[in-house]
This record gives structure tokens, C-alpha cells and sequence, in this order.
């Protein structure tokens, strides 16, 4: 059973280590700060959180934005050390009092859609800085568009043994994940590249390799700033929260896999994530978030258990401990063909929504993310997920039912043309719970579809569980134009929350029934009916 979560742990440290050490460069630190971090976030999250294939660590979107938030505030090396640790437990207390509050549901209001759409951008912001080492060129700064730009630009002058290296190592990979899909890849051509890196004297032929890093292993080192740096840090936290929790929370629905579990829960995720943070920035390391790569590829080796982070979390603290300087040969554009080929996957075309709404969603994040930065793309993507459940929930549909012949099922007429309407009776059905903000357009609605010869219009209410007093006004003046042309409002389906309310309102001598076929059995015993129509009759 360990076998699996070993090889999973091995191939995602594969990637996982030397990440460490790139991304530190990204948030402004010295490389052993990440592998400070590393054994505890992967501990933390192990424990608490609800994926056993999600690894927690240093990724490119959470170390750009502690970088570019801490080196706003001072541009002292030892400062910002003190500010990044700083700005990783500020953004772990955010997201621990949401999720012990209770408040993890906003994370519901997330559109996949869109979190589709953010990992895919964030998988372009990765893939063009990965590229830029592949090619031994200087990416610049500036947003993706402006640094994909400058790539291109500085193609003439690539390092041409680093780009043979990079691209001979990214065919390995794509070669043996296609016909050799149980062999670790990712493992096995670091292997290669750091032995052909030695033997070869790769950085004398001017190929990048990660170079010397210092032993390092986690030890209580609290951030030392002063009062006026928390304070000065408190927006970049929220916003740091946001993209931690965006990152973790929808990695982890995409990559679970167990029909038997309830999925990932927000409020879990949170407090996993917070917790991870807190103690990465404890033990003097950055902020950390769920990292896309490498769990991608630890993904990929099935662990069975969630034993796979805390043997990852092993490996890091040997590595850090005494292994760093086999880090040392390791070519940078190795490491950037296994990352390229890891994040691969959240660009696939399957990847995204075929539904052409959720399609639309997915590619407004992507392009918000790619064209205006990762934070402002998240809260695009939180508006966009935003506008459209208020206007899905504004914007109901009201049905007309009808009886399917030989059963008590009534369904939309619409889609069943076979269902039967009784004569002088018309049932309906709004798609959803009614409130005080699509009360108004569905009562419109209902007016409508009531124009013809009905008697009694039956309001089929199964979809509220509580009804508020707007709500219950509305229908009262519904009722009372329904009458003036004769017309009868009666309810059904009510269940006891709504029943109470309705109970409390000028509704209350309104006819309630349990269901919609009691309702129809009352109104043919109330006196004699044309029988029943077809909808089209």
C-alpha cells in the first residue's frame, strides 16, 4: 500500500525541491527559506486537509504576489525575509477566522467555471516564465502578454545548448507518459539531467543550473517586524488569502477522485491552508498554497493513502538537511521542461467546460488572469461567479405542468408534450426559491401565463423551504389581480417553513395543499370540468 504514496512523494519532491528554490528567487528570499517552509506546510495540510493528492508549498502565483507585496514595503534582503513570514502568517490568520467562523461557504460562490479558467491562466503565467528558462532568456516583468512578447523577441539571442537540453527533456517526458505512462517520468529525467549536467560540466557550456544552496531545515523563527508592518501588510494578505484559497480549494475538487467522500470542504480547506501558512511563516518561509504542478504529478503515481505528504515531507527535510548539494548541477532548463510538462494538464482542451455559458466564464477568467494579474483576475473571476448566480437566481423560469398519462408525476409541459393539463386549471412552477429579489419578475411571469381560461392558478412552492415578507406581499398581489378577473391563487407543495410564514401573512386564508396532485384532486371535486387538454388544446 506505502509503495504507491512513496513513488507519488519521490516524483512530486522531483519537481517539489528544486521549485523551492526557483520560486524563492520569485518572492525575494534566499532559497533556503522555502525549504524552511516545505515539511511544515506538507505536515499541516496532511492532517487537516481533505485531498490526499493535493501537495502544499511554494508556487509561482503565491510567490510573485508575496514578492511583489513585501518588496512595496522595503528593499532590505533581511527585511523583506522578515515581511515575507510576516505577510504568510497575517494571510494564514485570514483565511483560519473565516474558515473557524463558519464562513467557509463563500468559497461555494466560486464558479468552477471560473476556477477552471484561473488555473489555466495561472498555468500560462507559469508556463511563460518556465519557457523564458528553458530558452536561457530573460522574461522581464510586466504581465504575461508583455513578458510572452519579450520571449519572443529574445529568441535570437537563446542559449542554444540550454533550449537542446530543455526540449530534449520535455520530449522524455511526453514520450514516456505516452508509452510508458507507469514509468516515473519526471523522476527519471531529473535523474538524467543533473547526472548529464555533471559528467558534461553543463554550466561551463553556459547552461543555468539552480547552483549552491545552503542545508536548511525548519526551526521556530517568528517574523520580527514591528506593528506598523502588520498594519502595512493587512491588504496584501486578504488579497494573498484569496489566491491561496482559490488555488488550493479548486485544485483540490479537480483532482479528487473518490466517489465515497463528500468532495472538498471550504471551510476545511481554509482552515488547512491558514494553518499551513501560519507555520510557514513561523519557521521563517513564505506564504504557500496548494501547488498545481506537483500535485498534478504526484497525481499521476495514484497515492493510495495520506501517508504521500508526510513521506514528502520526509524527503524535504533529508534534502534540506544534507542533500542540497545535489541541487547544485541541477539544469534550469530541466527543471523548467518537468514544470511546463506538470501544469500541461490545466490547459487541455478537456480541461475546460463544454457548455458554452460555462465555457464563456472560463475564458473571461483566463484572459482576466493573464492580461490584468492574478489578483485582479481572481476578483474578476469572484464578480463574474458573483453576477451570474444573482442573475440566475433574479431570473426564473416559470413552468406550466401537466399530468404524465398513467402516473401522479406532473412536469413541464413544454419538455414532456405528452403531459396532460386539466381544463380551467393552470399549475406552475418556478425554477427555483422565490425572494425578495425575483419576486416581482416571477409574479409578472405567472400573470402571463394565467391570461388564458383558467379558474385557479395552483403556485407549485416545493423549491422554498422559508419564503420572506416581500415574497409573500408579491403573491398577495398576485392573488388580488389574479381575482379581479375571477381567477383563483391556490398553493402547494408547502413545506413547514413556509407554511409558518405563510401562515403569519395575508396569505393565510389562501388554500394550501401538500402537493400538486391533492391540489388537482381538490379542484375536480370542487364542480364539474371540461376534463383534461393537451398543452397545445
Amino acid at each position: 500500500m506505502w509503495r504507491a504514496d512513496v513513488l507519488a512523494a519521490l516524483t512530486a519532491c522531483a519537481i517539489f525541491v528544486p521549485e523551492c528554490v526557483a520560486y524563492a528567487g520569485a518572492a525575494g528570499v534566499p532559497p533556503q527559506h522555502a525549504l524552511y517552509a516545505a515539511p511544515v506546510s506538507l505536515v499541516v495540510y496532511a492532517l487537516l486537509g481533505s485531498s490526499r493528492r493535493v501537495v502544499v508549498g511554494a508556487t509561482a502565483a503565491v510567490a510573485v504576489f508575496s514578492g511583489a507585496t513585501v518588496s512595496a514595503l522595503s528593499s532590505d534582503p533581511a527585511t523583506i525575509v522578515q515581511l515575507s513570514a510576516a505577510l504568510a502568517v497575517l494571510t494564514g490568520m485570514i483565511l483560519l477566522v473565516i474558515g473557524a467562523a463558519g464562513a467557509g461557504f463563500v468559497g461555494d460562490f466560486l464558479e468552477p467555471a471560473a476556477l477552471v479558467g484561473f488555473l489555466a491562466g495561472l498555468a500560462l503565467v507559469v508556463g511563460v516564465g518556465q519557457t523564458a528558462h528553458l530558452l536561457g532568456v530573460d522574461a522581464g516583468g510586466g504581465e504575461p502578454p508583455r513578458r510572452a512578447w519579450r520571449v519572443a523577441a529574445e529568441l535570437p539571442d537563446a542559449s542554444v545548448a540550454g533550449a537542446a537540453v530543455g526540449l530534449t527533456a520535455l520530449a522524455l517526458l511526453i514520450l514516456m507518459d505516452y508509452f510508458l505512462p507507469r514509468v516515473p517520468g519526471v523522476l527519471l529525467v531529473l535523474v538524467l539531467g543533473t547526472a548529464a549536467s555533471s559528467a558534461g560540466h553543463f554550466a561551463r557550456h553556459g547552461i543555468a543550473v539552480v547552483g549552491d544552496v545552503p542545508a536548511a531545515y525548519p526551526a521556530l523563527r517568528p517574523p520580527d517586524v514591528g506593528w506598523d508592518a502588520w498594519v502595512s501588510l493587512g491588504g496584501g494578505a486578504a488579497g494573498m488569502a484569496l489566491i491561496v484559497y482559490a488555488v488550493g480549494f479548486s485544485l483540490a475538487v479537480r483532482l479528487d477522485e473518490d466517489p465515497a467522500s463528500a468532495g472538498p470542504q471550504p471551510g476545511r480547506e481554509m482552515a488547512a491552508l491558514g494553518l499551513a501558512n501560519i507555520g510557514a511563516g513561523l519557521v521563517g518561509g513564505f506564504g504557500v498554497t496548494a501547488n498545481p504542478a506537483v500535485s498534478a504529478a504526484a497525481a499521476k503515481a495514484v497515492p493510495r493513502t495520506r501517508l504521500m505528504p508526510m513521506f514528502a515531507a520526509g524527503i524535504v527535510l533529508v534534502v534540506g538537511a544534507s542533500l542540497t548539494p545535489l541541487l547544485a548541477s541541477l539544469p534550469q532548463p530541466v527543471l523548467a521542461a518537468i514544470v511546463l510538462f506538470a501544469v500541461r494538464g490545466f490547459l487541455a482542451p478537456s480541461a475546460f467546460p463544454r457548455d458554452r455559458r460555462d465555457l464563456a466564464v472560463a475564458a473571461t477568467s483566463l484572459v482576466g488572469v493573464v492580461t490584468i494579474g492574478l489578483l485582479p483576475g481572481l476578483l474578476l473571476s469572484a464578480a463574474l461567479s458573483l453576477l451570474l448566480f444573482l442573475g440566475e437566481a433574479t431570473r426564473l423560469r416559470v413552468a406550466r405542468l401537466g399530468r404524465l398519462p398513467g402516473t401522479h408525476a406532473y412536469v413541464d409541459v413544454v419538455r414532456h408534450p405528452a403531459a396532460e393539463e386539466v381544463a380551467g386549471l393552470l399549475i406552475v412552477r418556478p425554477n427555483g426559491a422565490l425572494f425578495y429579489g425575483n419576486a416581482r419578475h416571477t409574479v409578472a411571469a405567472i400573470k402571463a401565463a394565467a391570461r388564458g381560461p383558467a379558474q385557479v392558478v395552483v403556485l407549485d412552492l416545493g423549491a422554498n423551504f422559508h419564503i420572506d415578507q416581500p415574497s409573500l406581499d408579491a403573491l398577495d398581489r398576485l392573488r388580488t389581480d389574479l381575482g379581479r378577473s375571477g381567477v383563483r391563487l391556490w398553493l402547494a407543495h408547502v413545506h413547514h417553513g413556509t407554511a409558518d410564514a405563510v401562515a403569519r401573512s395575508r396569505l393565510a386564508d389562501a388554500p394550501a395543499w401538500l402537493d400538486v396532485d391533492t391540489a388537482v384532486r381538490a379542484f375536480r371535486a370542487s364542480g364539474p370540468q371540461a376534463g383534461t387538454r393537451r398543452p397545445d388544446g
